[in-house]
């Protein structure tokens, strides 16, 4: 029975309990597999490394003289399964909104079909050659078209008609639509006009639900307050004769012993509904009214209203002590008097105010007609020269296209100079210049103040204004010469030019280019078939190296006619296809619906293999397989104990002998050592460290899935596992397990136990 290196004693009582009991053998030996398959790969006394990979893990056992020497043997916790879920979990993080779910078989189909060690395995290693997986991504990083040459599309199975659609054509009496319209039916089942009109006949539905509610609510407060009105008018009418009584406690009118018991009886009325007293109810009474005025107000329909009410004009207040003279009027009247000024004088600027914001507003009515005005004329011209000339138009809107590309580029890259801090260049040489003539202090002749009126690059008309320099502050000089700077808007614009800072200026010139530039996208994006969201400013400009790699990294389409779909003799079960194809620009139809099903596998091809080298790319704290190999061969070489097991034919027991024995026979085994690119890869983790006259010989196993169990089988008809029988060969007879229990186990070279104890 097989098991892996450093098995537990429980789980191999449990089999021999298993083995025993159930099956009823009468002999049971455990050894290692690796152990086994070169056994079966090796001539008798060999010497060599085995490695092992198996499903949770991977085992380098060193091997002299036919025998496994175990207690130098190392395992690394990665294996097949390992690799499988990590991928899979790759694939998950690729593909979140993926439009079904990837198995674990799938994804172990894919490891064993896609994956490899190294992009171009090479059967004879070269030495000094860098194929490995982190010069693959510099590569991909230099030039990320070469990532689309390793990309596998595995293509799942999709249908191209939606679940919601219906065939309209169907039923008794009607025609049977051609293929070509039902694949455009199942594709494309709504026009845009359609999907509009029902979104505005279900925001219909939902104003006519809205308005629905908030009439009941409208009604549910006018009950409530209805009955909070009729409370408050039945103590009215109870107890509105007895408020002043005689005391004389005989019931008479206006009696206080009378009206004490009518106060206790509505005071429990009062908390029966909920109220503490009666000033909360007048609290609430007032709370319901507004509420209502507010709602009437708010569901008030101004269309509704007739066209000849106009809206009323508040009556201006009159302010009669401000015509009569102060000498007429006594103390108190002045006093008012003053306040009537105050008051008048507030009234008169809201009224001023308001005129103002009406012709405001008018002006702004007027202004907005004339610009509707003006575009629709300019949108008429243009739509006739369009119908008239359509490549004249669209030459001229791509010209002017590309002229303000070319003019928001050539301000990218004044700023780029700039932030770069490359003093030497011609943008920050022109920027220091300007700043000194800001700096300098040279004085302004009062005759040539017209000659240096309004030209902003004027050295010393700036030092007074602009920074209040040697010349003390704006104004004038001291030879009474006056700073011009500044009169012309044009002046300031030398501020912008000396700016230095990431982010694009806020100047008006480059807001309205960018604004122009929308707006001649938007109209070729409409009007010109050929152009397309790729033709435009935003996806040129964002196209950089990073969203290059991005793109090849996981494409937004591959045509479906470069994927090559799986045969079910291929892969039974899992309907997956694999293809190398090159991104389309199709949009719609059957392909794009493919495209959507698809998975694209790249460099996940070459990471989860590297995890064997690397564990720290998964998160395994653990060293890589190459170093692992390394420390069994320093153990080994420089362990006394490995002597013992070398024939006394070889006299040489020096560690660089027992290295060049171990070198020259390395093994390889298990399922997942048929990846492609492994024996590659292991000799360049391994050529670096190793001296360079030592040899390194890696060979893989005849059949690495099954060797381990013909090595098996050929040892069981040795005299060695049995022993002739009495116990003496290295299987646990049932006599044995019957005595010594199920956790006994026999040390030897292919087991667990060796030399340990």
């Amino acid at each position: 029975m097989t098991e892996r290196l450093c098995s537990p004693l429980h789980s191999r009582a449990l089999t021999s309990e298993l083995m025993f009991e159930q099956y009823r053998v009468p002999s049971l030996a455990y050894c290692v597999d690796g152990i086994m398959s070169f056994y079966h790969n090796s001539p008798p006394s060999s010497s060599g490394i085995v490695i092992s990979f198996n499903t949770a893990s991977t085992s380098i056992i060193p091997i002299l003289h036919g025998r496994g020497i175990l207690s130098h043997a190392k395992r690394l916790p990665w294996g097949s399964s390992q690799s499988t879920d990590y991928l899979l979990k790759l694939i998950q993080l690729k593909y979140p909104n993926f439009p079904t779910r990837v198995t674990q078989s799938q994804a172990a189909w894919m490891l064993h079909n896609f994956c490899s060690f190294m992009p171009n395995p090479n059967p004879t290693p070269v030495v000094g050659t860098t194929n490995t997986y982190l010069s693959l991504l510099r590569t991909f990083s230099k030039d990320p078209s070469t990532l689309t040459e390793h990309t596998a599309v595995v293509q799942f199975p999709w249908s191209s008609s939606p679940l919601n659609t219906f065939d309209t054509n169907s039923g008794p009496g009607r025609s049977t639509p051609d293929p070509a319209t039902a694949d455009a039916m199942s594709i494309d089942p709504s026009s845009e006009q359609a999907k509009l009109e029902k979104r505005r006949e279900q925001g219909k539905k939902l104003q006519e639900i809205s308005a629905k509610a908030r009439l009941e609510k409208l009604k549910q407060k006018e009950e409530d307050l209805a009955y909070l009105l009729e409370l408050r008018r039945g103590r009215r009418e109870e107890g509105g004769d007895y408020y002043v009584g005689d005391g004389d406690g005989d019931g008479d009118v206006g009696d206080t012993s009378h009206k004490d018991d009518i106060d206790e009886k509505w005071l429990k009325r009062l908390v029966r509904e909920g109220f503490d007293d009666e000033k909360r109810l007048d609290d609430t009474i007032k709370k319901f009214e507004a509420s209502l005025r507010k709602s009437k107000a708010k569901d008030k329909d101004a269309s509704q209203a007739p066209e000849d009410q106009q809206p009323v004009e508040p009556e201006e207040p009159s302010y009669p002590l401000l015509s009569i003279p102060d000498t007429d009027l006594t103390e108190d009247q002045l006093r008012e008097k003053r306040k009537q000024k105050l008051l008048k004088a507030g009234y008169d600027a809201r009224v001023r105010a308001k005129r103002e914001k009406a012709l405001k507003e008018e002006r702004e009515r007027v202004e907005r007609e004339r610009e509707r005005e003006e575009r629709e004329r300019e949108e008429k011209e243009e739509e006739e020269e369009r119908e008239e000339n359509f490549g004249g138009w669209k030459r001229r809107l791509r010209g002017e296209q590309e002229a303000l590309i070319s003019r928001i580029k050539a301000r990218s890259r004044r700023r780029a100079a700039l932030n770069t801090g490359d003093r030497k260049s011609a943008a920050a040489q022109a920027r220091m210049k300007n700043i000194a003539n800001l700096a300098g202090d040279e004085r302004v002749n009062p005759k040539s103040r017209n000659k240096y009126s309004g030209t902003g690059g004027v050295a010393g008309s700036s030092a007074g204004a602009g920074s209040g320099g040697a010349s003390g502050g704006g104004g004038k000089r001291k030879d009474k010469g006056e700073d011009m700077f500044g009169l012309n808007d044009e002046d300031w614009a030398i501020y912008h030019k000396i700016a230095k800072r990431n982010e694009p200026p806020s100047s008006d010139s480059e807001q309205e280019d960018l604004s122009k530039l929308s707006l001649i996208e938007q109209k070729l994006l409409t009007h010109d078939p050929s152009f397309t969201f790729q033709d435009t400013h935003a996806s040129l400009s964002h196209y950089s190296q990073h969203s290059a790699i991005l793109a090849a990294f996981k494409p937004s389409f591959y045509g479906n006619a470069n994927v090559a779909v799986a045969g079910a003799n291929a892969n039974p079960g899992v309907g997956v296809g694999v293809g190398v194809g090159t991104p389309s620009t199709a949009i719609g139809g059957i392909d794009d619906i493919a495209s959507q099903w698809q998975i694209h596998l790249n460099t996940e091809r070459y990471r989860v293999c590297e995890t064997w080298f690397e564990p720290g790319l998964a998160g395994v704290d653990c060293a890589g397989l190459g170093e692992l190999v390394m420390g069994v061969l320093n153990s080994v070489s420089n362990s006394s104990s490995s002597t013992t097991f070398l024939s006394s034919s070889s006299p040489d027991h020096s560690p660089d002998s027992i290295k060049r024995l171990l070198t020259s026979n390395i093994l390889l085994t298990g399922t997942p050592s048929l990846l492609p690119g492994l024996i590659p890869r292991l000799h360049e983790a391994l050529r670096p460290v190793l001296p360079v006259d030592l040899p390194i010989q890696i060979r893989r196993a005849e059949d690495p899935g099954l060797d381990a169990w013909r090595g098996m089988a050929r040892f069981a008809g040795t005299e060695e596992f049995g022993g002739g029988g009495g116990g003496r060969g290295v299987s646990m007879t049932r006599e044995e397990y019957e005595e010594y229990g199920g956790e006994r186990v026999k040390r030897w070279w292919g087991g667990n136990w060796n030399g340990g104890y």
